[in-house]
């Protein structure tokens, strides 16, 4: 027979305060917008913030056009799995592709030579050493976000041609959104 600890009055308490917020949380990214299609449960929203190269599934983005409770529970989820995050601008940027520094990294684009319509993405780690993250997410003030898929590291650095008007490109020259790398 297996024998448990018996759990004290205060972990008793702190388990019942985490099942009540996983409740709330359940409650918040569950709400229905009027048909029970676009319930999604945080779970799956967790296995998306965690794996955002992989894409966002056709129901979810749906779902998260809206509410802005689900988007906003994303974001917070996507925050806090990041490996790196790079903030706000310090002011609006003059330039036409923006350069954006972060503890750590550093996320420029550069004109494509070949098309006037593309550029390069290219993100950068301070250590080159360091474990590459898949995904890179642009977020704005309204939790609106792009994601896209970083392969093809090499010392520290990887690059991806985008289009001119991709929603990563659009993001990145909003001075107020934050980028998430994952």
């Amino acid at each position: 027979m297996r024998e448990f600890a018996t759990l004290t009055p205060a972990q008793i308490a702190e388990a019942r305060q985490r099942f009540a917020a996983n409740q709330l949380a359940d409650f918040i990214t569950t709400a229905a917008v009027g048909d029970a299609s676009a319930r999604i449960p945080i779970s799956r929203l967790y296995g998306i913030a965690n794996d955002p190269g992989a894409g966002m599934p056709a129901d979810v983005a749906a779902a998260m056009l809206q509410q802005p409770a689900l988007r906003a529970a994303y974001r917070n989820l996507l925050a806090r799995a990041a490996d790196y995050q790079v903030p706000e601008a310090m002011a609006a940027s003059t330039e036409a592709l923006p350069v954006r520094t972060g503890g750590g990294c550093r996320i420029r684009f550069l004109p494509s030579q070949a098309e006037a319509n593309q550029v390069y993405l290219i993100v950068e780690l301070d250590d080159p050493a360091a474990p590459p993250p898949g995904a890179l997410v642009f977020c704005d003030q309204e939790n609106f976000c792009a994601a896209m898929e970083l392969t093809g590291w090499r010392n520290g650095v990887t690059q991806r041609i985008i289009e001119m008007d991709s929603d990563i490109l659009r993001l990145a020259r909003d001075p107020k959104s934050i980028a998430y790398l994952r």
